[in-house]
């Protein structure tokens, strides 16, 4: 009970601070839920690079973290007041072909249900216990980040990559309290299932928004790890809020929804290094779709290329900086590990049969930890590699 009232405050806290920074960067949001989904992912964005700053000055302490705490709770509560005068309930209205919307919510009640019981109890998760728990743990055991080889701690153990989201751990942690660590993974999901409503809903309708949420929370893959204390929602929350804002500014061509898509994508990258291939993607779709609409306008296109990509590249720069500096390598492992044979993955092994390749997408995503039983490139690398080797496999003799 004490976790979950941990994760409410939490969360309002990080609405506020996120609240704040929508005083000063004005948007005109088409809903009050969109204003306050935009402002936790923001939030919890500046929490995180606020607990990151302290343990880069060596003062990541206990009782810094409880300053740090009360001073934003003293520092949201105008906000909260506020808010809270202003609030008006509008309850779903569901209109149109009830029975399937009842349907909808029975399965998206059912699994939400399931995996809030699952992250009530103390995590197991192998991950989550070698590196996303114990790596926030050594930086508030040491009260900085780990730059240097301490007896007993591997410098590679401790990954040297975007931790971003990790940060946050570091206040459960601070109480002792590892099942508020899985809470927070848990209510960064609903957000990210919200937000997906939101999407779905604007361009398409409510009904579209319910059913893009029912198959999204129905993937075993998904199941897995909602209630774990990784960073997979994370990213999920922020690849979508950066879709979001891209589709926006496609529509209305607001500089700010880029600028805000920037920001996004920059939050996804320093959660996670393969954040830069939805910068990638996105970076393609903008300068294609100005260079197109401009006839050619390659000064133009460029522009607000670099209004997109400056904001991701500033957001991620002190991970990367740190990675750069610690092993000579920004974007560890994928630079170092360009040599050599490391593209040689198991998707080779898996090829016995037509049938096996064919669905090695489907059990791939039923069984992910399928790639990581031989000591596969996975290990040290993401997911985002799998269509790509996919792809290779396919144009690449078996030898």
């Amino acid at each position: 009970m004490i976790d979950i009232l941990l994760l409410i405050i939490f969360m309002i806290l990080a609405i506020s601070i996120g609240a704040y920074f929508f005083d000063f960067y004005k948007l005109e949001f088409s809903s009050r839920m969109e204003f306050l989904l935009f402002s936790l992912a923001i939030g919890l964005g500046i929490i995180s690079y606020t607990i990151f700053f302290l343990a880069v000055m060596g003062i990541l302490y206990s009782w810094t973290i409880y300053i740090f705490l009360i001073l934003l709770l003293l520092f949201s509560i105008p906000k909260i007041y506020r808010s809270t005068r202003q609030f008006r309930y509008k309850s779903l209205k569901v209109t149109h072909q009830p029975f399937i919307n009842y349907l909808l919510f029975f399965i998206i009640g059912t699994y939400i249900g399931l995996t809030f019981i699952d992250a009530l109890v103390p995590p197991t998760e192998a991950d989550s216990l070698v590196y996303h728990l114990a790596d926030p743990k050594k930086f508030l055991k040491y009260h900085s980040l780990i730059h240097t080889q301490i007896p007993g701690i591997d410098l590679k153990t401790s990954k040297i990559m975007p931790f971003n989201f990790e940060m946050l751990y570091v206040i459960p942690l601070t109480f002792d309290r590892d099942i508020f660590a899985k809470l927070i993974q848990f209510g960064t999901a609903l957000c990210a299932g919200l937000v997906l409503y939101m999407l779905s809903a604007r361009f398409f309708s409510k009904l579209a928004g319910l059913f893009a949420v029912a198959v999204f929370l129905i993937q075993p893959f998904v199941f897995n790890y909602v209630s774990t204390p990784k960073v997979d929602t994370a990213i999920v929350l922020y690849a979508i809020l950066s879709l979001y804002t891209f589709l926006v500014w496609y529509d209305n061509q607001e500089s700010k929804w880029l600028i805000l898509c920037g920001i996004f994508s920059g939050l996804f990258f320093a959660c996670k290094l393969s954040g830069l291939f939805l910068m990638i993607i996105l970076s393609v779709l903008i300068f294609y779709k100005l260079f197109y609409e401009k006839k050619f306008d390659f000064k133009y296109s460029g522009f607000y290329l670099i209004k997109y990509l400056v904001p991701a590249f500033i957001i991620t720069a002190p991970w990367l900086l740190r990675s750069w500096v610690v092993i000579g390598d920004p974007l560890y492992p994928y630079i170092i590990k360009l040599t050599g044979d490391h593209f040689k993955t198991n998707l080779i092994h898996h090829k016995k049969s037509v049938i096996d390749f064919i669905t090695y997408p489907w059990n791939l995503t039923l069984d992910p930890g399928q790639l990581m039983r031989r000591g596969s490139i996975y290990k040290e690398k993401n997911i985002s590699f799998v269509s790509c080797h996919y792809s290779r496999v396919t144009f690449t003799k078996n030898v």
